[in-house]
């Protein structure tokens, strides 16, 4: 028995060591290796960055460049082109190698920050970005990060060497602002489809059977169009880009592949797809004399209300929307119009005797009849027509709205936000 044992063990194999140094020192020439690629770009890089987890915001374009000392130097396309902040940034070891930027930078922790400078998203969270990524692939040619909160895909290509930072944040602010659009179509095979816009989120909603469905498709600005943060996949297209060109006051966005189109739609659509606000000094010589007169009443229906915004659009269904404000607490409400398309440029409201509970008090307590006349008389049925004007069909900043039967009656509405209409 003495014998087999002695036998065993010296038959057993020795095990081979497979790497060739220790995991400390490998773990060193990675994080040196990496850290040369991040340092080596000579022009830094371009970051093509998604905060939020479910990317609702869109991608922003920040352009970022390492030095040797620890320093990271950002620009980004949400300041001033000519705005560059330092702080630092580390490489460290964990669970693989992760890139953080360890302390504060106003323009990359814009999306980082719980209280967003520009107020975007709720307090506590902002946009829910990341301030540490995941390298997953790293070359002198791109690196492939991923936000270790939102798990999201961050991109970088090493910038030109002669590009100029200014210019290039410039150019994609120029591009940015003559491709944006109010509304358009999405045609690809048998699909036809609305887009509308939030931040750099498109929803496309198109007709499947029966069912309205509604896709969600998150992209960033490119000089050329929008680059999509992952492929759609509709109509019998793929798209990973779309290609932005222009005719006159036309335009359109064609896929890579040419199978798929964003295209504009009329005037009207954009009307009725959209929230287009009232203010007294746009309205024609019929309807300002109702304004002005529950303007010189309306503080006394309690001690400082003022009408804060009214608009035409969805709130609790479509039709005349407003917000009365009393300190810092706002009364919304939603009275109801039907609304009827005619060719590409004229829209028939209608009014059908329906409101939330807000819009019945204020209709029946503070005369918002008066606000509401220039649409339509306030009585069941009554309608107006009305011929429609904008600047611009691709991406238009108001529409003027001129009543077909009563040359007087005419108002322009605006795509901005307008507070305080009474004021404006």
């Amino acid at each position: 028995m003495v014998l087999s044992t002695a036998l065993y063990f010296s038959c057993v194999p020795e095990e081979d060591n497979v790497f060739d140094d220790s995991s400390a020192n490998r773990i060193d020439t990675a994080l040196k290796e990496s850290n040369d690629i991040l340092t080596g770009a000579a022009n830094g890089w371009l970051m093509q960055y998604y905060p939020s987890s479910t990317q609702q915001y869109g991608g922003y374009n920040m352009l970022v460049s390492f030095s040797t000392d620890g320093e990271v130097t950002v620009s980004s396309e949400i300041d001033d082109s000519g705005k560059a902040v330092t702080s630092m940034y580390t490489l460290k070891q964990s669970a693989g190698l992760v890139l953080s930027f360890n302390t504060y930078n106003t323009l990359f922790h814009f999306f980082s920050d719980p209280k967003n400078p520009a107020g975007i998203g709720t307090n506590g969270k902002g946009m829910e970005g990341d301030l540490e990524f995941l390298i997953m692939e790293i070359s002198k040619e791109k690196v492939i990060l991923q936000g270790r909160k939102t798990r999201n895909r961050i991109e970088m290509i090493p910038l030109a060497a002669t590009a100029n930072w200014k210019e290039y944040i410039d150019a994609l602010a120029e591009a940015d602002e003559k491709m944006a659009f109010a509304a358009c179509k999405y045609v690809a095979g048998d699909v036809s489809g609305n887009v509308s816009v939030s931040y750099r989120n498109m929803s496309i909603t198109y007709q499947d059977g029966e069912n309205s469905v509604t896709v969600k498709v998150p992209f960033i600005v490119t000089e050329t169009g929008y680059k999509l943060y992952e492929p759609l996949k509709l109509g019998g297209a793929v798209v990973d880009e779309f290609i932005y060109s222009s005719s006159g006051s036309s335009f359109e966005f064609t896929s890579s592949d040419g199978k798929a189109k964003l295209l504009p739609v009329p005037v009207n659509k954009q009307l009725v797809a959209g929230s287009w606000y009232f203010t007294l000094s746009r309205m024609g010589s019929f309807g300002a004399p109702y304004w002005n007169e529950l303007k010189a009443a309306y503080s006394t229906l309690t001690d400082g209300e003022q009408l804060y915004y009214a608009y035409l659009g969805t709130q609790a269904g479509y039709g005349f929307c407003f917000a009365s404000r009393i300190g810092t607490t706002l009364y919304k409400g939603t009275i109801n119009y039907a609304y009827e398309l005619i060719g590409e440029g004229q829209v028939k409201f209608t009014y059908p005797d329906a409101f939330d509970s807000n819009g019945g008090w204020y209709l029946r307590n503070a005369h918002f009849s008066h606000l509401m006349k220039p649409v339509s008389e306030n009585t069941k049925d009554a309608s107006r027509t009305f011929t429609l004007t904008t600047n611009s069909m691709s991406n238009p900043a108001w529409i003027k709205l001129q009543d077909v039967d009563i040359p007087e009656n005419n108002f322009t509405l605006y795509r901005q936000v307008t507070y305080y209409p009474f004021t404006k």
